[in-house]
């Protein structure tokens, strides 16, 4: 075990574009479902071991929150209180607007994240393996599952070769 290396590919890619509807439950951007059609369509392609299913949150999470601190205003008479109105209207205006998910899934070789933000047509993704992959082709699944269709997508894509000799630790 002389020459034991730890070698790691890390794909980071944040994508826009302006075309991309924002409140549209079609837009993949503001579809919470994609996020587990997103893994799957990557996992499969780059031949990795998904461990667990991907786990999607979806935005907004401190809604409930709000909404039980309405209702200790209105309990206590305080509900035309300028707070009690403050976080009626915040309340309203939130469920009028996308807030977007994010999806992590863990794979055997490490894992698969990424976050929306469909107000701004943007994503950001992050794949990290031990082991190689086309990162050319990650770029192409999420540039096709995220953006169908839009042929204006700005894009920044880094690729990150994680390298270290753990040789002097072998025994």
């Amino acid at each position: 075990m002389s020459d034991y290396k730890y070698n790691g590919l890390h794909l980071i890619y944040d994508a826009g574009a302006k075309s991309v509807p924002s409140t549209d439950r079609l837009n993949p951007l503001n579809d919470p479902s994609m996020g587990h059609k997103v893994v799957s369509a990557l996992v499969d392609a780059i031949d990795m071991t998904l461990i667990v299913p991907p786990l999607t949150i979806e935005f907004p999470h401190n809604k409930c929150e709000l909404e039980r601190v309405l209702q200790r205003l209105d309990a206590e008479g305080l509900a035309d209180s300028a707070t009690a109105q403050f976080i009626a209207n915040a309340l309203k205006e939130r469920a009028e607007q996308t807030y977007g998910y994010s999806t992590i899934a863990m794979i055997a070789e490490s894992h698969i994240a990424f976050h929306t933000f469909p107000e701004q047509g943007f994503v950001t993704a992050d794949v990290y393996s031990c082991k190689d992959f086309d990162a050319k082709l990650v770029e192409e699944i999420f540039d096709r599952m995220f953006f169908p269709g839009v042929k204006d997508i700005e894009k920044s894509v880094h690729m990150v070769r994680r390298t270290l000799d753990l040789s002097r630790f072998a025994e």
